[in-house]
């Protein structure tokens, strides 16, 4: 039984196995889908709508809870198994390991207040929904598919069209992971889960490394506005497995821009 992705424009979309069907969340002909069925349907769209400077909760709410619904509602006796996606960010007032278990506690926005709320909007319909629904919550993940108004959206347009760029202050630490793992545990999930490294990554440094192995030097192309100054923390990547997969991951998707734009 073939598996469905939903949200062409998310960048997830990019990475699911070749053999998935990947259709548009935008004006979604549900008339299309009679009679079909699905082993798993992944629910991607509204991902890239994270950063909205003039977006309010009932913006996010429409999309994540109110769009989302109507979506699990239709597809829930078409697939064994739906695929939602919360956030991390869920429990970002917390220090330390989070998972599924500990209660949501987060400094809020309307975003992640919305994701809340689908969170518990997923809890009702489970009570009655054929389908087995389980929700992904990533960290952050950043691809060349990523879109204007995100730091690294501004960051690989500057490596791929070898142009300069202004940022603010990246001496920081997150826990970054790439599309391609996220789909991976997307598709092995069978309850809840959070998904990260498990590591931090100095941000600063992967940005250096992604400007260094695409032979590009990082003060030639890159201002930093640093506002209030955070002194400099760095790792040692060579320890860090997981870093070298993410570094491995991303610079390949630098070949596959390259190469298509040839």
């Amino acid at each position: 039984m073939n598996s469905l992705v939903i949200g062409l424009n998310s960048q997830l979309s990019y990475y699911f196995p070749s053999d998935y069907e990947v259709v548009s969340s935008r004006n979604l002909d549900f008339q299309s889908f009679v009679g079909k069925t699905y082993d798993r349907a992944f629910i991607c769209f509204a991902e890239q709508r994270t950063f909205l400077r003039d977006a309010d909760y009932q913006m996010f709410h429409d999309v994540n809870v109110d769009y989302t619904k109507k979506v699990i509602e239709f597809f829930g006796d078409k697939c064994n198994s739906i695929v939602v996606y919360g956030t991390s960010e869920l429990w970002n007032n917390y220090k330390g390991a989070i998972d599924t278990s500990l209660k949501f506690n987060y400094i809020e926005t309307p975003y992640i207040r919305s994701k809340e709320a689908m969170c518990h909007m997923v809890d009702e319909l489970r009570q009655h929904t054929k389908a087995k629904i389980i929700v992904v919550h990533p960290y952050n993940f950043n691809s060349p598919y990523r879109k204007d108004g995100f730091l690294f959206s501004k960051i690989f347009r500057s490596i791929l069209n070898k142009e300069k760029v202004e940022i603010g202050d990246v001496n920081i630490f997150r826990d970054l992971i790439h599309p391609r793992y996220v789909v991976q545990k997307s598709i092995e999930a069978q309850h809840d889960i959070v998904v990260g490294s498990g590591k931090l990554t100095f941000v600063k440094g992967f940005i250096q490394n992604l400007y260094e192995y695409n032979g590009l030097n990082y003060d030639s192309f890159v201002t930093e506005n640093l506002g209030i100054y955070q002194a400099e923390r760095k790792v040692n990547y060579s320890r860090l497995r997981e870093y070298d997969n993410l570094l491995i991951d991303t610079l390949d998707d630098f070949t596959i821009h390259n190469k298509a734009s040839q």
